[in-house]
């Protein structure tokens, strides 16, 4: 018994030492880890009588080639008075291929994101939240339609880290009634650009900055700034085991934005490396 438990320990002792980079806040998350999480945001408004929760429940597994992950998040607005409005966004499901060239990971994702989301007072709380991560949008704010999302990320660093993603959402309707919600302004496709940087200390200790960016690129009747939203984070974490926590904020940059969110605080904790 003695000699499983030592086994045990040091396999997770292993993982923990093969798998230490930080995943961030609002970029896409395929990499060369395995890994379940959750991630929790509380939203606070300019209107100080109600505020809003998001969960999110991701996971993933990275093979040496290639992975498939999954996830869904759920949102809810509770007011002062009055019940709350909550929904759940849309399951998404992708897999990614995975290749290593001069020191840098390089990662080919397709997801489809499912149309099972809630398009009522679900949906209102599902757009009032969206600010969290901005890089999966169409899966929380298009219920009626299926989402096409391929993307390219490259990841590099040791103690020193960064990512970059550029990837593509196509949205293509589903519903066939008349009085369903339909695409925001239209649009149909999207863009998004994200980047992030982060750093290791101590003993797992981590601090990370990030840009997302999501960009309508069909929209009708919306052009230059309102084409175009993009958010920061920041986050402090601890990524030297298998269980690694991390807490940030997320603030948005553009002024509409910034008139009704005051600040997102987002908690995530997540279980890396599963044998």
């Amino acid at each position: 018994m003695k000699r499983v438990t030592i086994a045990v320990i040091g396999v997770w002792a292993g993982v923990a030492h093969a798998a230490p980079r930080k995943s961030f806040l609002t970029l896409d998350r395929q990499d060369t880890a395995t890994r379940v999480g959750l991630q929790a945001g509380l939203h606070l408004y300019d209107e100080d009588d109600f505020y809003g929760r998001r969960l999110e429940f991701y996971g993933q597994y990275a093979g040496e080639s290639a992975g498939f992950y999954a996830r869904l998040a759920t949102a809810t607005l509770v007011p002062d008075d009055g019940p709350s409005l909550e929904g759940t966004g849309n399951i998404e499901l992708g897999a990614f291929g995975l290749k290593r060239a001069d020191g840098i990971d390089l990662v080919f994702r397709g997801g489809v994101s499912l149309p099972t989301g809630d398009d009522g007072e679900g949906l209102f709380a599902h757009a009032l939240t969206a600010f969290e991560r901005m890089t999966d949008y169409i899966t929380t704010t298009a219920p009626n339609a299926l989402g096409l999302r391929p993307s390219f990320s490259a990841i590099g660093g040791g103690d020193l880290f960064w990512r970059l993603d550029l990837g593509t959402d196509v949205l293509i309707d589903m519903s066939d009634e008349e009085d369903a919600v339909r695409l925001r302004d239209d649009a149909e496709a999207f863009a998004r650009l994200n980047v992030g940087v982060g750093a290791r200390f101590g003993d797992g200790g981590t601090v990370t900055a990030e840009l997302a960016n999501l960009a309508a690129l069909t929209a009708e009747d919306v052009d230059g700034e309102d084409a175009v939203i993009h958010t920061a984070a920041v986050s402090l974490g601890y990524a030297g085991s298998f269980v690694q926590p991390s807490l940030g904020f997320v603030l948005p940059l553009d002024e509409k934005a910034r008139d009704a969110l005051k600040l997102i605080v987002v908690g995530t904790v997540q279980i890396v490396g599963l044998p």
